[in-house]
């Protein structure tokens, strides 16, 4: 039995009939929507993610997925920093800018963080803007729900209600 990892993390394996569970998924273009939706006044999205392998594979799956937005926002990548930088640009963005949250298991100065549940809820304090993931494990210890789906277990809950880190329900 196996949850709450992505197909992409454990290298695709093959599994057998022994084998059963939910692989997340990682849909970046719902969780951009889902942020839309509560921040229609949009106009700057950044992307917050590090700089080890699967952060890296995820930085390349939301670049490929959120290219069709690109003439709509304005995309930054903060994805190549250490962490003090990185929280300190966070503290500083625009107005209307969104957060994308991806996974940020190494930073620039080598820190390793370990689950999205260490680095993410210090990153949803640092920002000035709403964080958006698709994971709920991002804010666990702030207590918010981010938008997003992470698994097919999670769309029901989805359709029923949407909040952001920044504790704005949708309507």
């Amino acid at each position: 039995m196996f949850g709450g990892a992505a197909e992409v993390e454990a290298d695709n394996p093959i599994l057998d009939e022994h084998f059963t569970g939910l692989w997340e998924r990682y849909e970046p273009e719902k969780t951009l929507e889902g942020a839309l939706r509560l921040q229609p006044d949009t106009h700057h999205v950044v992307v917050v993610g590090g700089i080890s392998p699967f952060d890296r594979r995820l930085e390349s799956l939301y670049k490929t997925r959120l290219h069709s937005y690109e003439n709509k926002l304005d995309f930054t990548y903060l994805t190549d920093l250490d962490m003090p930088t990185l929280l300190e640009q966070l503290k500083h963005l625009p107005p209307h800018t969104v957060v994308l949250y991806t996974h940020l298991g190494l930073d620039a100065k080598g820190t390793e963080y370990i689950g999205p549940s260490q680095p993410g809820p210090v990153i949803t304090a640092a920002a000035n803007a709403p964080v958006f993931s698709p994971s709920d494990s991002t804010s666990a210890r702030r207590g918010g729900r981010l938008s997003g789906e992470s698994s097919r277990r999670r769309q029901n809950c989805r359709r029923d209600r949407l909040t952001n880190s920044k504790g704005r329900e949708s309507p």
